[in-house]
Order: structure tokens, then C-alpha cells, then sequence
């Protein structure tokens, strides 16, 4: 899906993080894993850091803040 996107000009990036569950980025869902209609869900701080991180990147880029 990714690539056929990049195929048609889209400059599109695909953030893959390591060992990230759903909610990784849901600090009620700290150190209490659990199931979710058959999805684990758990809490990363590394994750839900590098996604920050990469979102104000794409604002400074694309909006200018």
C-alpha cells in the first residue's frame, strides 16, 4: 500500500516502532499490558518519544512550527 503510493509522487514515510503495541502512546495504559479485541495494548515511552519527535519534525517541515 505504502509503495503504491510512493509510485504515484506521494512522499509518503512509514514510521515503524520497534516493539510498540497499540496504545503505545497511552499513558493510562502504563505498565498494565492487556488484550483488546485480540490486539495487546501497552504503554512505550521510547515509542510514543520517537513518535513525538517525528511529528514536530513533520509540523517544522510542513507548517513551519
Amino acid at each position: 500500500m505504502i509503495a503504491a503510493q510512493i509510485e504515484k509522487g506521494s512522499r509518503t514515510r512509514l514510521a515503524i516502532y520497534t516493539g510498540a503495541y497499540h496504545w503505545f502512546n497511552q499513558r493510562r495504559a502504563a505498565n498494565k499490558p492487556e488484550m483488546y479485541q485480540g490486539h495487546r495494548t501497552e504503554y512505550s515511552a521510547t515509542a510514543d518519544e520517537a513518535e513525538l519527535r517525528d511529528i514536530s519534525e513533520f509540523l517544522r517541515q510542513h507548517v513551519g512550527r
